[in-house]
């Protein structure tokens, strides 16, 4: 929603300007490790799709992970549909790269 009123001298109407950009949708998938932060990404222009989410995720997974219980070898996702999505086959993924991948617990607000 646009704002239509703002702080101003008294009597002075008050001039909101706005920049608007409307650029090319991107996505982006990174990885991030507890040792080394930032680790590695992939992007795409608009949104991810299950086929695409794969195949970046997939070169991501062999660029940083390493056997459990090392350093890089859990994978933990929050539990949005994409991810879900091919579960299996993400699972075999991370197991090729002996990791383990987990997924964060269903949001459960408390009252």
């Amino acid at each position: 929603a646009r704002r239509k009123r703002g702080w101003g001298h008294l009597g002075s109407p008050v001039c909101i300007s706005e920049i608007l950009f409307r650029g090319a949708h991107v996505s982006v998938l990174a990885l991030y490790t507890r040792e080394d932060g930032f680790a590695a990404w992939a992007y795409t222009m608009g949104g991810y799709d299950t086929a695409t989410f794969l195949e970046h995720i997939e070169v991501l997974i062999k660029a940083v992970t390493k056997p459990y219980p090392g350093a890089n070898s859990v994978l933990c996702l929050d539990n949005c549909r994409i991810h879900h999505a091919e579960e299996a086959k993400l699972r075999r993924m991370c197991a090729a790269e002996g990791a383990h991948l987990i997924f964060l617990a269903p949001y459960c607000p408390i009252d």
